[in-house]
């Protein structure tokens, strides 16, 4: 009998404690063993009364049944200790198994979010996550965008629950927050794949006292905006490909789900501007996280900093 890849990274998944035992391989399953990596982004001198101003990055949450107990309340309380300027939400906030893999492959970790109809689920958990994001604390603020699994199952209940809970959610939005005489001008671009993405109409020149942040859930919009003659910015933040999810030895990755693998993980500088793509936090379709550590990162503006790419 002939397994397809999906079949074979299942069984292997299930697996995991005897291969390891057995042969020795290096897999391990890192579902819950949250890794919080922390980074100096150089500013550039336009923008160098930012120096020192800190950014938590938390995306791809995809809070449902399969999240681990307590896992998001310990990530916020590690958000909250580190006294950031400003939270940033990548988009995906909810993972709803239906497909046939992720329903032959369910671990049902919390459930509470087992029950009822795709509604009812979607509700509860929008909820119960809108609840605990809103105690996040930030000096100036908590922002969010869509991601593809939030366009799929009920946006508009997300974005009741986000409205009634104080966090700032959008689709494509520019929001302008002044500190220090300087504007960090934040562009929330909606969902690539599922959304419809429209970039931010504003002169592509940078001004003195500027600095232009995009969030966005897809990394595969760089590359549209990149081409587009009136767009320009330093950072963009993205997440979507979990940093593959599952990593498994002589195998690699399942796959990352977008087709420019400039930006799969970590850190790219392209011209002037930097980009982030987070391995996120929680987990879709297979629910485990195998040799891919969830992240959330601290990313701290710096005036003169070596660029961490």
């Amino acid at each position: 009998m002939k397994l397809s890849r999906r079949a074979f990274i299942g069984g292997a998944c299930a697996s995991i404690p005897v291969l390891s035992a057995g042969a020795g391989l290096a897999m391990a399953d890192t579902t819950s063993d949250v890794e919080y990596t922390a980074y100096d982004v150089a500013l550039p001198a336009r923008a160098e009364k930012l120096d020192g101003i800190k950014i938590a990055f938390l995306t791809d949450i995809h809070f449902g049944s399969a999240s681990p107990p307590k896992m998001l309340e310990q990530i916020i309380q590690k958000v909250n200790a580190a006294a950031v300027d400003l939270v940033l939400l990548g988009g995906d906030n909810l993972f709803i198994p239906s497909s046939a893999l992720a329903l032959g492959t369910s671990t049902v970790r919390n459930p509470r979010y087992a029950h009822g109809s795709l509604r009812v689920k979607a509700k509860l958990i929008y909820h119960d996550l809108a609840s605990l994001l809103s105690t996040l604390n930030a000096r100036y603020g908590v922002f969010s965008v869509y991601g593809n699994h939030d366009h799929w199952i009920e946006p508009k209940l997300l974005r009741a629950a986000y409205r009634d809970t104080g966090i700032a959610h959008h689709a494509n939005h520019i929001e302008d927050i002044m500190i220090r005489d300087t504007r960090l001008r934040l562009m929330m671009i909606d969902d690539y794949l599922t959304g419809i993405p429209r970039p931010p109409e504003i002169p592509r020149m940078i001004e003195e006292n500027e600095y232009r942040v995009v969030l966005t859930h897809n990394p595969d919009l760089y590359g549209k905006l990149l081409a587009l003659p009136d767009v320009a910015f330093d950072l963009g933040l993205s997440g979507h490909t979990h940093g593959g999810q599952i990593e498994l030895p002589w195998i690699g990755a399942l796959s990352y789900r977008i087709r420019d693998l400039r930006f799969w993980k970590g850190w790219t500088k392209l011209g002037e501007t930097q980009f982030f793509t987070s391995r996120g936090i929680g987990v879709v379709e297979i629910p485990y996280r195998i040799n891919c550590r969830p992240e959330v990162a601290f990313l701290t503006l710096r005036a003169s900093s070596v660029t961490p790419v």
